[in-house]
């Protein structure tokens, strides 16, 4: 089976008015008039939570200037030179107007206390046009444009080695611990080892989740494949071209997130004999403009489109989309403070598509993750459905002497849930907003 985990990914800021917009929030849900006008996504005895409009008068307000903005950034990334491809293992050349080039590897040590790149010394000439690339995964195109003395151009690859690299990988993780404090629940899973080929991708490495904030991240590479090593030397070097900004969201003529995208599906269906565990975490362009995310609708509506149409992939593939929260507040911005904005922060999408295989031999897990949608839920029911399907696979459960929360969505979870069973805070609680279920 593999695991495909997507996070739409809004800058993780916790308002230090929390607890003000919590008030806020409680007293526009109890108005009366307001009341009376809500529709309820969820409305079982002890819980109403409202649904929302798709565009509210706030939002409008808060980004009628951004269609300019946003049409500025869906056409960011065709105006750059898009001169090499991959397929299967070798790297060709597709552009006559380039001289002179080569190709350099990416890579990560093992151990590297500061979670970054090495950029291997030799750059690698092309015989022909093309190069074999089989035993690299992270690859840097240079070349000279023949119709411009600027600076070389450069471009960026990501490729599947083969075989894939799980020796190394291997002994890492038959390790009794592991150097990093700061583990992923993924990790902490229980199917992450040497029969499994994890991946872990994050566009923007300067608020990687593992990197933000003083973390140091992983001193031992965390997952097999493992996008941070590339992002960082992209970043590098796309941020010398102070005349185009944008240019560091992409690679070539594909926006960063199509590219991890299709590097995502490229894993998918070469390794689609062997189990995987892909999470991707993009934050671009939302994390910086609000109300942005829909510029990327064609990129990720491509993205499922691709997967719907290769059964192999679905007959085995577990597919789970969501987000850490919505809006959050900005001085200039009144959308994350209306009501609207206060419900959504509060209230992320979830979609789970379960495998074929599994809805056929299991047909009630179907049916429960269905009525499970109009309960109460947290992301400590998603960890918990991980681990679900761990244990169906015959994986040993590593922390059966720790205490956990949350319920397998795949099982059936009473409608009469609180949050406080949810284990959701009193301030991100949508139900009635009721102080009650607290106590």
């Amino acid at each position: 089976v593999a695991i495909l985990f997507l996070v739409t990914y809004v800058y993780h800021h916790i308002s230090s008015s929390t607890h003000q917009n919590y008030s806020l929030l409680k007293n526009l849900r109890l108005n009366d008039e307001k009341k009376n006008q809500l529709r309820y996504a969820i409305s079982v005895d002890n819980c109403e939570t409202p649904a929302l409009e798709n565009a509210s008068a706030e939002y409008i307000e808060s980004y009628k200037d951004r269609k300019y903005l946003q049409k500025e950034i869906e056409n960011i990334c065709s105006k750059f030179p898009d001169f090499s491809k991959i397929e299967n293992d070798t790297l060709y050349l597709t552009n006559q107007n380039v001289s002179d080039c080569c190709v350099s590897s990416i890579t990560r040590p093992w151990k590297d206390p500061q979670d970054d790149y090495v950029l291997n010394s030799t750059c690698v000439p092309f015989t022909n046009e093309k190069i074999d690339i089989s035993g690299l995964e992270f690859l840097m195109v240079t070349c000279k444009d023949q119709k411009s003395s600027q600076s070389p151009l450069y471009n960026f690859h990501a490729h599947v080695p083969t075989p894939p690299r799980e020796q190394n990988f291997s002994e890492v993780y038959q390790k009794p611990g592991t150097s990093s404090t700061a583990c992923t629940s993924w990790i902490s899973l229980g199917i992450i080892h040497q029969e499994n080929r994890p991946s872990f991708f994050e566009d923007d490495p300067i608020v990687g989740t593992f990197n933000y904030g003083g973390q140091i991240g992983f001193e031992e590479q965390p997952t097999t494949l493992y996008t941070r090593p590339l992002m960082i030397y992209h970043t590098k070097m796309t941020k010398r071209d102070t005349l185009n900004y944008y240019k560091r969201y992409c690679f070539g003529q594909r926006n960063v997130i199509q590219f991890l995208l299709d590097y995502h599906f490229k894993i998918l269906d070469i390794l689609s004999e062997v189990p995987t565990f892909q999470v991707t975490w993009p934050c671009w362009p939302q994390h910086d403009l609000g109300g942005s995310l829909r510029i990327l609708d064609d990129t990720y509506s491509n993205f499922f489109k691709t997967v719907s149409e290769n059964k192999q992939i679905l007959e085995n593939t577990l597919l789970i989309v969501t987000s850490d929260h919505g809006f959050y507040s900005k001085q200039e911005n009144r959308y994350p403070v209306s009501f609207n904005g206060l419900v959504e922060r509060r209230n992320v999408p979830l979609f789970i598509r379960l495998p074929d295989k599994l809805r056929r031999v299991y047909p009630e897990m179907q049916e429960n993750l269905g009525m499970n949608s109009k309960s109460i839920t947290s992301h400590y029911d998603i960890y918990q459905t991980l681990l679900h399907i761990a244990k169906m696979a015959g994986n040993v459960d590593p922390l059966t002497n720790l205490t956990t929360h949350g319920a397998s969505l795949l099982s059936k979870i009473p409608q009469n849930r609180t949050c406080k069973e949810a284990r959701i805070p009193k301030t991100m609680c949508l139900c009635q907003l009721d102080t009650n279920s607290f106590n």
